[in-house]
């Protein structure tokens, strides 16, 4: 939670900047929620800028930035590059329910990290409630090293041993845990090919007077874990979570 304050009176200096120039074709305001499930919480921070399309301003697309949390708790996190998740291709993905072999998962008691992303928002307004969408793009996350226990499809990992050379050692309890920590880097690059942690939502918010209103949307959050050391079979270090959550904030429209 430390984290999420700390990176949230940073940015804020920066909010309030617009293009005066297009003043009167564009508004601004600030989401204040928390998304969660049972084994989740995410609360943010979302600033906006939206450009009008036409007089009327129903239709407008525009920018975000948004700043939070993410907490978990009892929560499985499964190999992410899209080199390991994709199964076979050709005729066997044709002829057979081929699902991918080499899929290891991360379990952890708890996660927690903090995140800032900027992104696009594209939104409808219909007089008072205002209908849109939108998707991180890029960013960076930070967080603590967590322990966990990895659970691996081919059954083992390398460990160090007194000699010079790894040794590959086949699971029992004292051999299964690993550290991990949040990638850092965030950017969107479509389906598995996405790296880090990166939110997308769908939403409906209420204006009830021109400085205040109530957000509720659906939120798709992926976070991303990193293995300390390279030990599992396939070398891979990164694994994902992937979670959907209902949203509700507090909506601070400007003009």
């Amino acid at each position: 939670m430390k984290g999420f304050y700390t990176i949230l009176f940073a940015f804020l200096p920066f909010l309030s900047f617009s293009q005066s120039q297009f003043t009167n074709r564009i508004s601004k305001g600030m989401d204040v929620g928390l998304a969660f499930k049972n084994d989740h919480t995410a609360p943010s921070l979302t600033y906006y800028e939206l450009l009008h399309l036409g007089r009327q301003q129903v239709f407008s697309l525009g920018w975000t930035f948004r700043a939070g949390g993410v907490y978990g708790k009892d929560v499985d996190y499964i190999t992410a590059p899209a080199r390991l998740t994709r199964g076979e291709t050709g005729l066997a993905a044709l002829t057979a329910d081929v699902r991918p072999t080499n899929i290891d998962t991360l379990r952890f008691d708890r996660t927690s990290q903090s995140m800032v992303n900027f992104g696009l928002v594209a939104q409808v307004k219909l007089g008072p409630v205002e209908l849109g969408a939108s998707a991180d793009l890029l960013g960076f996350a930070l967080g603590r090293l967590r322990s966990a226990k990895i659970l691996s499809s081919k059954g083992g990992y390398y460990v160090d041993t007194a000699s010079e050379e790894d040794s590959l050692i086949y699971f029992s309890p004292k051999h299964t845990t690993q550290s991990a920590h949040p990638r850092s880097i965030n950017v969107r690059l479509l389906g598995d090919n996405d790296r880090g942690s990166l939110a997308t939502e769908v939403y409906a918010r209420f204006l009830i007077t021109k400085r205040i209103g109530v957000k509720i949307a659906y939120q798709w959050l992926t976070t991303e874990m990193k293995l300390n050391q390279d030990r599992t079979l396939d070398g891979n270090l990164r694994y994902r979570n992937r979670v959907a959550m209902p949203y509700v904030a507090v909506a601070f429209p400007f003009f």
